[in-house]
């Protein structure tokens, strides 16, 4: 039964997947590297350069990828990248988009249009996450490869960045406006064409109604996280709990039929908490959608 419905849960993803357009963050991947250097790249998040800041969605060039031998495994940490003003400097790698984000703060329209932005771009992330941990039983971050593990790293951080913008945007990230200005990651607000991004950022929406449909932008990533992220770590502890076998700690001197018999218990207990959760994360997956399309 469990397998059953892991095998439909990676088709769901992969149908989620394909049906999304490829215009978003993508990480990167180690085998791009090689080719990518000498081209654009683009900020996944706010990363800081010294005294001034890439902005997520912002073009970059990769100049240079130094690797990083582990063994017999070439790995890539930290790769330096050219800003339009050509200033180098050296970023983790996992800050980094392949592929053009659906949004650029550096000109992040208006205040709506980034709201919305912000949704398409992070809506797909948690499904690939979803993918890799299923591919290894949930437990991607010791059994994935070294390029995989980076790639979720990266998926990661770019989620859980347009999450947080997207939720302080719409109820607000309460801090002055004079804060935001002069906080570095936030400086972006500057030289936004729409004085509406600042004023929603720093106190949320005021437009009751604007705000109740824009909420559920926040929702539909709302759902992605907790029926869907925060579950796949769940399901990871009961994977580790029946690989374990915890409950029989102490209990070694039992004969052999009783333990059998815990064990049967306990195996059937976790699975079936495994298959209920792997049910919630399906209608999670449906409910987003729900949410997505409320909000446009």
């Amino acid at each position: 039964m469990i397998r059953s419905l892991v095998c439909l849960c990676v088709v769901a993803v992969l149908t989620w997947a394909s049906a999304r357009s490829a215009f978003a963050f993508e990480p990167i991947a180690f085998t791009d590297i090689p080719d990518l250097v000498g081209k654009q790249v683009f900020a996944g998040v706010n990363i800081p350069l010294g005294s001034v800041w890439a902005y997520a969605g912002e073009p970059l060039t990769l100049v240079a990828a130094p690797p990083v031998k582990r063994g017999d495994t070439t790995t890539y940490e930290f790769v330096r990248v050219k800003t339009e003003d050509s200033k180098e400097v050296d970023v983790p790698l996992r800050f980094l988009s392949k592929t053009a984000l659906r949004f650029n703060l550096r000109s992040p329209g208006t205040a709506r249009q980034l709201v919305l932005a912000l949704l398409a771009d992070a809506f797909d992330l948690p499904a690939k996450m979803h993918e890799l941990q299923v591919k290894y039983q949930y437990n991607a971050r010791s059994s994935a490869s070294p390029d995989e593990y980076s790639q979720l790293e990266s998926l990661e951080e770019s989620f859980r960045f347009e999450r947080t913008l997207l939720h302080d945007l719409v109820h607000g990230a309460l801090v002055s406006k004079d804060q935001a200005l002069r906080d570095g990651t936030t400086k972006w607000l500057v030289s936004a064409s729409d004085e509406t991004i600042l004023d929603w950022y720093c106190h949320g929406i005021p437009d009751k109604k604007l705000k109740a449909k824009l909420e559920n932008a926040d929702l539909a990533l709302n759902a992605l996280d907790g029926g869907v992220l925060h579950l796949d770590f769940v399901v990871g502890q009961l994977y580790k709990e029946k690989a374990d076998k915890l409950w029989r700690r102490g209990l070694s001197d039992l004969p052999a039929e009783k333990l059998e018999k815990l064990d049967a218990e306990n195996l059937a207990r976790i699975d079936k908490e495994i298959e209920k959760h792997q049910k919630t994360t399906t209608k999670s997956f449906a409910e987003a959608k729900l949410d997505r399309a409320h909000a446009q």
